[in-house]
């Protein structure tokens, strides 16, 4: 699975504007090229995969079993919401 197929798109983008080498501009084409992805995807990947490693965000895998712990496990969900603990309420009570 690639990286881009776990990451969400953010619903807004913002513009940035940045000077970078001749030797790291052709790095970036050739990179985005080899994965398929636009540079500014590959830009953003970077970034977040720098961020992640350093501890300033948590890796996908883990915000996804915080949204949805049946999905990150591989189990299949309830069909049903699970059962009250306290029981069906008692009639009169």
């Amino acid at each position: 699975m690639s990286y881009s197929a776990v990451m969400a798109r953010p619903a807004k983008s913002e513009r940035v504007a940045a000077r970078l080498t001749v030797e790291a501009k052709h790095i970036l084409e050739a990179l985005a090229v080899r994965l398929g992805v636009s540079e500014s995807s590959l830009i953003e990947m970077s970034i977040r995969e720098f961020a992640e490693r350093r501890g300033l965000i948590a890796p996908p895998s883990v915000l996804n079993e915080r949204r949805d712990p049946y999905q990150a496990s591989g189990q299949p969900a309830p069909a049903h919401p699970p059962a009250d603990p306290t029981g069906p309420a008692e009639p009169g009570g």
